[in-house]
């Protein structure tokens, strides 16, 4: 009876601050707006991402960026902002109706971009939950919701999954530190750091976005082809990376997993 009356409550207080926020609901909840109601309760719903699965960027969203045309740092073009592969198949796929038009004027209309790449959408998990029941992971932690796992695909190619809340949110091809200047693996805590970081070892070399991993370690925007081009960094593409840097902000308390990032990694579904 007591779980009964709490839970009555519980609906009660839902529906009083939803008639509080929509004045034009009034009087007892229907079962369909009941139904609507607990859908929309992220307490109770957990699986369902809280991030669109498309973003539209446009030229518009490059003003104060490090691609700002009027002060930039990086130079504007489809590989920079997409990679090479990725962006000849984003623009293809999801943007086919501007075959016409040429990159920059695409952007100026506005670029939809899949924030899950189409290539890795079957190959990572879904869940946290599915990336810690795998035993190659056992040595792990994985308290936090908020982490972003980098691996070496069986493709060769290194890859970047976001998991926020538990919920697979972004995907990316990524290149990492070549043999000689090898990215480290474990396990560490990400910490925001400058939009527009220059290098203090590599000739000043541009880092925006850059993502604080350990010691000289960071994630940033930078050229990728999805093998090892960096000095030890792990390099995105810039609408990724860019995506990524605010949503880590806004999250706060995220972690990295790079997993044996120089030997391939498959998980059951394959790549």
């Amino acid at each position: 009876m007591k779980s009964s009356n709490l839970l009555r409550r519980a609906i009660a207080l839902s529906w009083a601050i939803t008639v509080g926020n929509n004045p034009q609901l009034s009087g007892n909840p229907t079962k369909q707006q009941l139904s609507k109601l607990f859908s929309q309760d992220s307490t109770i719903n957990k699986g369902k991402a809280q991030n669109p699965e498309f973003i539209v960027v446009s030229s518009s969203d490059l003003k104060g960026s490090p691609f700002d045309p009027s002060h930039p740092m990086i130079s504007l073009n489809a590989t920079n902002l997409l990679w090479a592969s990725q962006s000849e198949k984003i623009l293809s796929e999801f943007n086919a109706h501007d075959q016409k038009l040429t990159f920059e004027e695409k952007l100026g209309k506005g670029i939809k971009v899949p924030i899950i790449y189409p290539g890795l959408k079957t190959y990572f998990p879904q869940t946290l939950l599915e990336v810690q029941q795998d035993p190659q992971f056992s040595n792990y932690s994985f308290s936090n919701p908020n982490t972003l796992i980098l691996l070496k695909t069986k493709s060769g190619r290194h890859a970047l999954a976001y998991y926020q809340n538990g919920t697979l949110a972004m995907t990316s091809f990524v290149s990492i530190g070549t043999l000689r200047h090898k990215t480290i693996s474990g396990q560490y805590t990400i910490t925001p750091d400058q939009i527009r970081r220059r290098s203090r070892k590599y000739k000043n070399a541009p880092m925006p976005y850059s993502l604080h991993v350990s010691g000289g370690y960071f994630i940033h925007q930078g050229t990728s082809t999805g093998y090892p081009l960096s000095h030890g960094c792990i390099r995105v593409p810039w609408l990724y990376q860019q995506w990524l840097y605010k949503q880590i902000k806004q999250e706060g308390n995220t972690q990295i997993i790079i997993h044996n990032p120089y030997q391939p990694t498959s998980f059951k579904k394959g790549e």
